[in-house]
């Protein structure tokens, strides 16, 4: 049986040292899946604003020097098997979907300056399906759908205005995309696609915003904090 002296002692909530892990709420945590279960059960999900959390730190050193974020861009079908293509997106998407709408527009229409996300949703549909098969076709559409919810979610509060009654990806352009990647990979996916697989995510995230920026729809460069 353990002393008095060799339990470990709790640590009162008015220590505010080493709660690096804040919600918008005021509440403070020591970690973040203490946050994530705070949000989920006080907030219903939704990160309310000024919620923060220091990047994850990997104490163990590493082997090899990280790829950059252009090499990742570059190799996306083969470093994870998602080659095979051509294929048709309007066949490999839902009918009823607002990308197979925003597809079917943009089939032979010229890129033009008037472009909001869900029309850049739409081209970069276009170009991965001349690279990759209906099956893995699936996997970048899953992607856009969750990242398409993740800025009509926090959009509006990017723009520091009140949320809108339309959709922030059907009037907005993507030019602003790359600020909401970080959330997009670190909170998002966590709490609504958990079996979303990260290093996917990440490629992913990458590639599209390469995209955006090849074709002169953003002029930000994306910095992810995990990698």
């Amino acid at each position: 049986m353990l002393s008095n002296e060799g339990k470990m002692k709790r640590r009162s909530k008015n220590d505010q040292e080493g709660r690096d892990f804040a919600c918008g709420c005021g509440k403070t945590y020591l970690s973040y899946p203490a946050l994530y279960t705070h949000i989920k059960t006080k907030h219903d999900g939704k990160f309310p604003e000024g919620t923060t959390s220091p990047p994850t730190k990997n104490s163990k050193g590493r082997g090899r020097p990280r790829k950059s974020n252009t090499e990742k861009t570059k190799d996306i079908y083969e470093q994870h098997n998602l080659g095979g293509g051509p294929c048709s997106p309007l066949a490999a998407l839902p009918s009823n979907s607002v990308f197979y709408t925003k597809v079917e527009e943009w089939q032979d229409k010229p890129l033009t300056s008037q472009v909001v996300c869900d029309d850049a949703f739409a081209l970069y549909a276009l170009e991965v399906a001349k690279h990759t098969s209906s099956e893995n076709f699936a996997y970048f559409s899953n992607f856009l759908f969750h990242l398409r919810n993740c800025l009509n979610l926090r959009g509006w509060q990017m723009e520091a205005v009140e949320p809108q009654e339309q959709d922030y990806c059907s009037v907005k352009p993507p030019s602003k995309t790359p600020e909401i990647c970080n959330f997009f990979i670190q909170h998002y996916l966590p709490l609504y696609c958990p079996s979303f697989n990260t290093d996917l995510a990440i490629s992913m995230t990458l590639h599209f915003t390469k995209f955006l920026e090849t074709c002169g729809l953003t002029e930000l460069k994306l910095s992810l904090i995990r990698e």
